[in-house]
């Protein structure tokens, strides 16, 4: 997507505030079981590119971005921030109060944070029982045993002042919410977390800068009075009314930051966030850049599933909600053996020999074939996921080219059904599958179930003689 495309976006919308949050430097940050939140290296790093990208594809000015970092001058244990502008407890409470304050009904305020995620001991035992937890986002100071947290449920009251207004509110957390397996050649210092189910024992102020409301109060009870959870959550907040909320794992997952193309230091999140933003459509939905992102994240690190909550089918800092055709998504791409993995499996129904479209990234009219980029049929059905094999491929190497009709190949050579108009022509083997080369499918795509063929039960024919009407004759 062209920043133009953004730009005409946000012109088209209201006003954008923006609250920025990025720790790579935690001082100090021994806590009094004698663990610690370790530094980061790609936290502030996020939070600056978040910013340029606000600046330049939305036009948000500056008189209307907050930032708190925390970030290590070089060659000292000196940080680069002014008291002020440090992200403590106070100063992120007051922040979140403040774009509270200047923002107008109707008025988008997005929020992210990068930086570590913990569990600590429950301040609201009343609620939760006297041995439970609460989730937590980390301020740089957390070492000190008279810092505070910000807890879950502070948290969920924060966002719910800003609904309470009529705000449209987007809230993205490139955070750990507990512990989880280390996949590969990532080290545990690249985790945004503790180590496995740790939870800070530290005697902390009880004193909370923002009371809660009844209306928190009884989401959270109704939310602990279920007794099954039908999907599954970010961990962080009861589920999210009136915003949207983009959460980095599930709460039982890492958050990884890692050095994308060699490069420097990305959360994992917001690397393939700010890619997404620049290459989906101006109409694209949340569900649709969740998708894309989980795909890509997913992908490299198995054990991290990011979570998307809320209003889904909000058109990004857009005010407006679109419904679509039910789609699933092309999760990964494997070109050696020609297949991809859909992200639905039996659970969803799924069966083996069903056919799916495949559609170019960003496609909302599913009506359209010429955005088809290929045509696949589920060959292995697991309990989530379906392994599906590429059966056409709608080549469109030439965006200036006529469009034509083309016809594909199922696995065993036979000619099939028209599969639509595509750019550029292509030329089927009669007995093999055409080749699948890299860009030709892209992870995160929408696929749409193609419906059942229509097949005969028995062979008719039509037959004449003289002096009798026609008639159908069966064999």
């Amino acid at each position: 997507m062209t920043n133009n495309n953004m730009s005409q976006t946000a012109s088209s919308t209201s006003k954008v505030y923006a609250l920025l949050i990025g720790i790579d430097c935690y001082l100090p940050n021994k806590l009094s079981d004698g663990s610690s939140y370790k530094n980061l290296t790609g936290c502030v790093r996020d939070i600056n590119q978040v910013e340029v990208f606000l600046k330049n594809s939305l036009d948000v000015s500056d008189s209307q971005i907050f930032k708190l970092t925390a970030s290590q001058s070089e060659g000292s244990n000196l940080l680069k921030e002014p008291p002020q502008l440090l992200p403590t407890y106070e100063n992120i409470v007051n922040k979140f109060q403040e774009i509270t304050e200047l923002a107008q009904p109707q008025e988008h305020v997005y929020i992210h944070y990068s930086g570590h995620g913990g569990r600590a001991t429950t301040i609201y035992p009343k609620l939760k029982g006297s041995y439970s937890y609460d989730e937590a986002l980390v301020p740089m100071d957390i070492g000190n045993p008279q810092a505070r947290y910000i807890r879950d449920l502070e948290l969920a009251q924060l966002l719910q002042n800003m609904v309470n207004k009529g705000l449209l509110v987007t809230v993205v957390l490139d955070s750990c919410h507990s512990g989880g397996a280390v996949r590969g050649e990532v080290k545990e210092s690249n985790v945004r977390g503790l180590g496995k189910n740790t939870i800070d024992i530290t005697v902390r102020p009880q004193e909370s800068l923002v009371p809660l409301s009844d209306r928190i109060v009884e989401t959270w009870q109704s939310k602990q009075k279920s007794t099954r959870r039908t999907i599954a959550t970010s961990g962080w907040l009861p589920e999210p009314k009136g915003y949207v909320l983009l959460a980095a794992c599930r709460d039982d997952e890492y958050a990884y930051e890692y050095a994308f193309e060699g490069q420097q230091t990305h959360g994992a999140l917001t690397y393939w966030l700010l890619d997404s933003l620049q290459k989906l459509g101006n109409e694209t939905t949340y569900r649709d850049l969740h998708n894309r992102i989980l795909a890509k994240v997913n992908t490299q690190f198995a054990r991290q599933t990011p979570m998307l909550q809320g209003e889904c089918d909000r058109i990004i800092f857009g005010s407006r909600s679109v419904s679509s055709q039910p789609t699933i998504f092309v999760k990964q791409v494997d070109l050696e053996k020609k297949r991809v993995l859909l992200q639905a499996g039996e659970a969803q129904g799924l069966h083996k020999g069903a056919e799916f479209a495949i559609y170019q990234l960003g496609t909302t009219d599913f009506t359209n074939t010429s955005n088809r980029v290929a045509v696949a049929k589920i060959v292995q059905v697991l309990a989530q996921e379906s392994w599906a094999e590429i059966t056409t491929i709608l080549q469109q190497e030439n965006a200036d080219s006529p469009l034509r009709q083309i016809r594909g190949t199922d696995p065993t050579g036979s000619v099939t059904r028209d599969m639509g108009t595509v750019r550029s022509p292509l030329t089927p083997s009669s007995n093999t599958t055409p080749a699948l080369n890299q860009g030709t499918i892209e992870d995160g795509v929408p696929a749409v179930q193609l419906s059942p063929s229509i097949k005969l039960v028995r062979k008719v024919r039509a037959a004449f003689k003289p002096n009798i009407p026609y008639r159908i004759a069966k064999f």
